[in-house]
């Protein structure tokens, strides 16, 4: 701790008393244009020179006041006499302090010696007693009379300095011409101190007892009083050798009177009275004696009472002195500590420069951090955008395909359709030729086929017992589903077990799309179920495709079941 308060003195109290005198320059050159000289001192500001009007000096005296570390103004400012030109004609100023205008909020208080009165005036809170402070006063300065002004205002803040203020006064007891402000925040001592101690005391009591205000101190030292202190208290042994040295010589005095009146009175007239003489002569001796043993503790008491004074303006200056080295240790301390504070002040204020720096480089990371985002997911949206541009594209190019293959399925379809046709015009021929060969064995000795309703009733029940007798077709087309082809083994199978009986196989759609187109894809489902029978044993003389198309309706078509249900090829015996 001692090494860092002499670290603090020793280089970090010029290098704050340096920044505070750059600070208060320029604060006092914004203000005025007059030479003023600028002086810094620890915590204390001395302001000397010319001024030109008392509003620049209150103003200045003010800014000055509030800067950091200042606690204490000394004003040395003189004010120029100059000619204000009013609205009233021409005023001289005369270098009286003009009061600003108060606030409405903060208290204020003037305290002054007007003649034998004391004058007090300012605006303060209806809570605030200045019983106390009237009475310290007036006691302080020894006066009887008091002119009380003070204002009761509900808006202001109570004054809580008023106890400290009555100590400060008790201080101010030995002024001449006292005299206290306080407004707006400010306090302002003036007068003039008999010693740099009182001035010294008074100030160093409102420095730690106001210490939230900005003092400005106005107090000179009046020299008269301090020659008449210093003689009054200064010269104690040299009053106590005068009255000693009068003492002395009123005592030699009174000797040499009773001297010269004992040898006139040893002159006698009669020469033959001898003892008379003798015993004159002997109680002569006996008093110059004891005159001489009065004389001698006159001069014993007198030097006691030097040696004691001697003491005591010995023990006066030794406690003096001890003061003025208490004080000056109480003012490096403060100093120190002001140092000190300064010192953690400025660390304090560069960790949070170096905080704020790694905010703003956080804040800074954070902002690339989120560029990077934003251009990521740009860049994802451009990446999306194609992805949808090339699945676009790909879907163009299925449905191109799709449209293609559709071509294709159509022309084949197409061909089917004109395969099935001719095959169904060689079926009609077969039949045709079946038939004439059927009446040719009428007529001749050709094996006679013969269907009977019982065959035809056994057939339909071996149908019925099927698990499903639904044929299902690939959607705009004459391919039959995975599933269909077990139904139509199975069909093939039963119609195999009855050689002698003949089967139409009808194909019929839904009202979706056009007749004709509808009617050829029947017509084709038809055919093509009669071609995979055929291929699976059945023989071709007993079946026969025929399409109906929509004609034939079982449902309605404006429901899907309805629509799908009208999809459907049956088997009729």
């Amino acid at each position: 701790m001692a090494a860092l308060s002499w670290a603090a003195i020793t280089y970090a109290m010029p290098k704050f008393e340096k920044k505070r005198l750059d600070t208060i320059t320029a604060t006092v050159s914004s203000i005025t244009d007059s030479a003023i000289d600028v002086q810094v001192a620890g915590v204390e500001a001395t302001l000397t020179g010319s001024i030109d009007d008392p509003e620049s000096r209150d103003a200045l005296l003010s800014a000055v006041g509030l800067r950091t570390g200042v606690l204490r103004v000394r004003d040395n400012l003189q004010i120029a006499e100059t000619v204000v030109q009013s609205s009233h004609g021409i005023k001289e100023q005369t270098g009286e302090a003009v009061d600003a205008q108060e606030t409405e909020q903060q208290p204020s208080l003037s305290i002054k010696i007007v003649g034998e009165q004391l004058s007090i005036e300012g605006e303060l809170s209806p809570d605030d007693d200045t019983t106390s402070l009237l009475q310290q006063a007036l006691t302080s300065f020894e006066l009887d009379l008091v002119s009380n002004n003070i204002k009761e205002n509900q808006d202001v803040e109570p004054a809580e300095w008023l106890p400290e203020l009555e100590q400060i006064i008790a201080e101010m007891e030995k002024m001449s011409d006292p005299k206290i402000d306080i407004k707006e925040g400010q306090i302002v001592f003036s007068g003039a101190a008999p010693s740099a101690a009182v001035h010294d005391a008074i100030i160093s009591q409102a420095l730690s007892s106001l210490n939230s205000y900005s003092i400005i101190e106005q107090i000179s030292i009046d020299e008269t009083l301090v020659a008449a202190a210093d003689q009054t208290s200064d010269n104690p042994l040299e009053s106590s050798d005068a009255n000693s040295t009068a003492d002395t010589e009123s005592v030699n005095q009174t000797d040499a009177g009773q001297t010269d009146q004992a040898a006139t009175e040893d002159t006698p007239s009669d020469s033959s009275d001898t003892e008379s003489v003798d015993r004159e002569d002997v109680s002569n001796q006996e008093e110059s004696s004891e005159a001489d043993t009065q004389t001698s503790q006159s001069q014993s008491a007198d030097e006691e009472q030097r040696q004691a004074a001697e003491a005591r303006l010995a023990e006066v200056k030794r406690k003096a002195e001890e003061a003025r080295l208490a004080e000056e240790e109480a003012r490096k301390a403060e100093e120190a500590r002001l140092a000190e504070e300064e010192a953690r002040k400025a660390e304090e204020a560069r960790l949070a420069e170096k905080e704020a720096r790694k905010a703003e480089e956080s804040r800074l990371a954070e902002e690339e951090a989120r560029k990077a985002e934003e251009a990521r997911l740009a860049e994802e949206e451009a990446r999306k955008a194609e992805e949808a541009r090339l699945a676009e594209e790909e879907a163009r190019k299925a449905e191109e395909a799709r449209l293609a293959e559709e071509e294709a399925r159509k022309a084949e379809e197409a061909r089917l359709a004109e395969e099935e046709a001719r095959k169904a015009e060689e079926a009609k021929l077969a039949e045709e030729e079946a038939s004439k060969a059927e009446e040719s064995g009428l007529a001749g000795d050709s094996v006679e086929v013969v269907q009977t309703s019982e065959e035809r009733e056994q057939l339909e029940v071996a149908l019925a017992s099927l698990p499903s007798l639904n044929v299902q077709f690939e959607s705009s087309s004459n391919v039959v589903t995975a599933e269909s082809l077990q139904v139509l083994n199975s069909i093939a199978a039963v119609l195999l077990q009855f050689p002698n009986t003949t089967v139409s196989i009808e194909g019929h759609t839904d009202a979706t799309g056009p007749n004709e187109g509808n009617l050829a894809l029947s017509l084709l489902r038809a055919t093509t179920v009669r071609d995979y029978l055929i291929d699976r044993g059945v023989s071709v003389y007993r079946l026969r495709a025929r399409g109906f198309g929509e004609e034939v309706p079982i449902a309605g078509n404006d429901t899907p079941e309805g629509r799908a249900t009208n999809r459907r090829i049956e088997f009729k015996f």
